[in-house]
């Protein structure tokens, strides 16, 4: 049966996502290997029964030539357990601190306290096996497990590494994954999403479509949000954008050093910041307006990354992605489903960003974010993408517009011939871009809500005893606080907890590498930040870090408990 995808899972075939793991394991299974191959045989049987209750993921992707889409081809019949790449794993006889060239051994990560701004430096290779396709037409040819687990067991931790295509799953779709692997791990019950009927479209497409050919919305607020509609982002069917995209991912990666980095923010400190941002917008619109976590979190970085650029002549553009599945009322919808908006109705100066104070800049996205969130946005948004797609009589992706790097340092207010990457209103009104400053352009997804950071092991998989009991109640208990094994002197007492979290990753493999881009992922020991950007753009957002942690986090707890 076929399975049809959309034009917005065409535009990422050739990513691939990875979700990757670290947990401490217990000191008295350190070098044990029966403890070692108990916890590997448990991650593949989870592995397979995922796989085994979710049809889509027996699938492989094919090419609807006519169509111009990619579809899943979901078997008739299960495929056998053996699928190349479904589960992989390796044992790797060192610490897993020399193993990743790493000073030291890594803390676990707490819910009150950040252990280090920045995750420790990885090597992708201990989560996503290199043969593994990152494409969806590599998938085809390869007859690759759409979903691949892979784990690499060191003497004192255990990587794990969770990867599908792009193309197939969003954040939300593969947080659906790692859920359902969460709960085989613990024997639970979960839904796989339902396939569409055999024969039938794809729904999110026909609700596409449908939207397209409703009548435009005359509401005065409706026009003005339809005007900045896809700001920033252009045809790459025109040579001067690609150039101007290809000349300056050159620049930012060997000028500015562009590299990726992973942050973590402990749960204490984010929720310090959020309550004080939302108690600072209730006072100040008298309880006529309210942000989210996500709208404060996304201001915070934004704010921090840029701290010491207040003397440029430049200024943000941001593109940040909403989720299609309410407004289209397609909530079990696995595959990706989002589409970009402007975080402001133009470009943040960044002169002006050290002085707008954190509030505020969170209520600027909190309204272009309501206002994005409408059909009348999201259908001149498609009408826009189809203009710019069907260039020159051809489909064409889309891509974010970059300015010529060279202006950006010196233009001050001329945006001179780097016009394509001023990111700045609806692309229709000249004047406007004229004399806008030159654009910084910022792509920015909130993957909170997702769950690709919720994979957690309980400790019982530890235990080598055939037909071992299991104790629910023990698995839901709270996470060890160390990396200490059951406790006692009970040896066949079944350990109980979860493994301790060391850190989580997440990482885009693309033709083009990721630069000048933002994620956000959480679970219950705080936020995740990860993407790629300037060097010294880093250093900032870890001095924000520190200060965050100092004033909400460890050093407040600290201060509390003296």
């Amino acid at each position: 049966m076929l399975v049809p995808l959309s034009a917005i899972d065409n535009a990422v075939a050739d990513m691939g996502i990875t979700c990757g793991y670290l947990f401490a394991l217990p000191h008295d299974a350190v070098g044990d290997r029966s403890t070692g191959e108990a916890l590997l045989a448990q991650l593949e049987a989870a592995t397979k029964r995922v796989v085994a209750k979710w049809p889509l993921l027996q699938g492989q992707p094919v090419w609807q030539k006519e169509q111009g889409i990619w579809a899943i081809d979901v078997p008739d019949e299960p495929l056998p357990a053996d699928r190349p790449f479904a589960f992989t794993s390796s044992r790797i006889s060192k610490p897993y601190a020399l193993a990743a060239s790493l000073p030291g051994p890594i803390e676990p990560l707490s819910s009150a306290t950040s252990p280090c701004g920045f995750q420790p430096a990885h090597k992708l290779a201990f989560f996503r096996p290199a043969p593994l396709p990152t494409t969806f037409g590599g998938y085809a040819k390869t007859g690759a497990s759409l979903l691949a687990v892979q784990a690499t067991l060191f003497d004192d931790v255990v990587a794990v590494g969770i990867t599908a295509p792009h193309g197939l799953f969003d954040a939300t779709g593969l947080g659906w994954a790692v859920r359902a692997l969460r709960a085989e791990l613990r024997h639970e019950a979960w839904d796989a999403p339902p396939l569409s009927p055999p024969g039938a479209e794809n729904v999110l497409g026909a609700e596409l479509d449908a939207l397209k050919r409703e009548a435009e919305s005359t509401d005065p607020a409706d026009v003005e949000a339809a005007r900045h509609a896809l700001a920033g982002w252009v045809s790459a069917s025109s040579l001067k954008n690609v150039a101007c995209f290809l000349t300056n991912y050159a620049w930012e990666k060997l000028w500015h050093r562009d590299e990726p980095r992973h942050v973590f923010l402990s749960k204490r400190a984010v929720d310090a910041l959020v309550a004080s941002v939302k108690d600072e917008v209730r006072r100040e619109t008298g309880g006529k307006e309210w942000v989210s976590t996500g709208d404060v979190l996304t201001a915070w970085a934004l704010k921090a990354v840029h701290a010491d650029e207040a003397s440029s002549h430049t200024a943000a553009a941001v593109s940040p992605v909403f989720a299609l599945r309410d407004i289209l009322s397609v909530p079990s919808y696995p595959h990706n489903a989002v589409a970009p908006y402007p975080f402001s109705p133009s470009p943040l100066p960044l002169s002006d960003l050290p002085s707008t104070p954190l509030a505020s800049l969170a209520l600027t996205h909190r309204r272009s974010l309501d206002a994005a969130r409408t059909r009348d946005f999201l259908r001149a948004t498609l009408r826009k993408m189809e203009r710019l797609t069907w260039s020159n009589g051809g489909q064409v992706p889309v891509m974010p517009a970059r300015a010529w790097p060279w202006r950006l340092g010196w233009a001050g207010r001329r945006s001179g011939s780097g016009g394509s990457g001023s990111g700045s209103g609806s692309g229709s009104d000249g004047d406007e871009r004229a004399t806008a400053p030159p654009s910084h352009h910022w792509i920015l997804s909130n993957q909170m809500v997702s769950g690709v950071a919720e994979l957690s092991l309980p400790a019982a998989l530890l235990d080598t005893r055939p037909h071992a009991p299991r104790d629910k109640a023990a698995d839901d208990a709270s996470s060890c606080s160390s990396s200490s094994g059951a406790e006692g002197d009970d040896l066949h007492a079944v350990p109980t907890g979860e493994l301790p979290l060391l850190a989580f990753y997440l990482r885009i493999t693309a033709p083009i590498k990721d630069h000048q881009a933002i994620r956000f992922q959480v679970n219950d020991k705080g936020l995740f930040l990860e993407g790629s950007m300037r060097r010294k753009r880093w250093e900032a957002l870890g001095r924000a870090v520190e200060r965050l942690e100092r004033e909400f986090g460890r050093g407040a707890g600290q201060t509390r408990e003296k």
